[in-house]
């Protein structure tokens, strides 16, 4: 703060001062007061070492590594099934039942529904199960700064420990400074943090993300710079419009990194079958994978490209990217597979360098007539090469 504008702050007069009761220091010019000290945040001093050896209690989680006290994000692109997801998370929450295989901390529940009206709300939950006395519903709530303290009254009022926003967007400040996508925005969701620490309850605000997905799902939602900066939790969908399989990706400041496998039909989430990995591949790239996986004995980007339906261009540089996530390799010029069918692929190939050259075959695989001839067939090879 510049030397002006503490002077700017100091502007009100000692009869100011003396008409509230406070002394007028000794000396102090009669158009100035006195500057009420900040907080001392150096009173909680504490070294490492005492914070090392301290007991702490653990960290409460209402669903198990998604949902913790302080600031959590759901983010997905439209139509995704966010507000599905989001209300059988309430449910699970307020009835202490497991949740998508993680298990969950019973606790009353409010959802702030501003994209479901009370038609369509009564017709999603008629597709469920019988719900929970113990999770509650609004569609108004009050703006901008008084957002903040309707939550807090919520909370210590009204005993909720989960309030879930969908969206969060009208919760934004309302007075046309505040800008979504910069870092300087993160001091207003670290409001909403706090307020959830110091209560022990979890903010859930759901959120939209960009058409083009990026490789770290955390940056896929919209003006997400000073948001993500402080959402302990971000729980992402990662599903194809129609199709019913997907992924829930979960990360931030507390959660693991993880992904769970999802199935989602006629408004239901369940856990879906088998491992599910960490990687967001864009349609082209799974596409790509698909038509690989058709080729095991290699593929050129021309046919990629045919199949995708795509320049060649594109087709190599979706190759690239495929390659370096790991996912596809190059077993020779303009020849790709997957990384599945690299190990067979590759060990072939050794055993017919090392063969043609008079060593002993890789790894003592034995070697087929077929390929017995194709080595044979080799021209020599240059001395430098090996």
């Amino acid at each position: 703060m510049s030397i002006e504008k503490i002077f700017d702050l100091a502007g009100n007069t000692a009869t100011n001062l003396a008409a509230t009761g406070q002394a007028v220091p000794p000396g102090a010019p009669d158009n100035q007061e006195i500057i009420t000290p900040l907080a001392d945040g150096l009173s909680s001093l504490v070294s490492f070492r005492e914070r090392q050896v301290e007991v702490q209690p653990r960290r409460l989680w209402f669903i198990d590594g998604m949902v913790t006290p302080g600031f959590n994000m759901l983010t997905a692109k439209k139509s995704q099934g966010k507000s599905f997801l989001l209300m059988q998370m309430a449910n699970a929450i307020a009835e202490g039942k497991p949740f998508l295989g993680r298990e969950t901390t019973k606790t009353k529940v409010l959802l702030v529904s501003f994209e479901l009206d009370e038609c369509d709300t009564h017709e999603r939950f008629a597709g469920m199960e019988a719900l929970s006395d113990n999770a509650f519903l609004v569609h108004a709530w009050a703006e901008g700064d008084k957002a903040l303290a309707e939550a807090e009254r919520a909370i210590t009022e009204y005993g909720f420990k989960v309030i879930i926003f969908d969206t969060f967007l009208p919760m934004l400040p309302q007075d046309g400074l505040f800008k979504v996508n910069e870092y300087g925005d993160s001091g207003f969701y670290l409001q909403w943090r706090r307020l959830g620490k110091r209560n022990g309850a979890a903010i859930v605000a759901s959120w939209h993300e960009g058409k083009s997905p990026r490789d770290d799902f955390m940056l896929n939602a919209i003006g997400s710079t000073g948001m993500v900066a402080q959402a302990d939790c971000i729980i992402s969908i990662d599903r194809k419009r129609g199709d019913a399989a997907g992924k829930l990706f979960i990360g931030g400041n507390h959660a693991p990194d993880a992904a769970i496998p999802i199935h989602f039909e006629n408004g239901i989430f369940a856990l879906g079958e088998g491992p599910a990995n960490l990687d967001r591949l864009t349609p082209s790239e799974e596409k790509t994978l698909d038509i690989l996986a058709k080729y095991p004995e290699g593929c050129t980007p021309a046919k990629v490209a045919l199949e995708l339906g795509k320049s060649d261009h594109a087709a190599v540089v979706s190759l690239n990217r495929l390659i370096a996530r790991g996912k596809v390799a190059r077993i020779k010029r303009g020849v790709y597979v997957t990384e599945s069918h690299k190990t067979s692929q590759m060990t072939f190939c050794d055993q017919v360098t090392k063969s043609h050259h008079g060593t002993t075959p890789y790894r003592g695989c034995a070697v087929s007539d077929e390929e017995e001839k194709s080595i044979k067939a080799l021209p020599p090879a240059p001395e430098d090469l090996f």
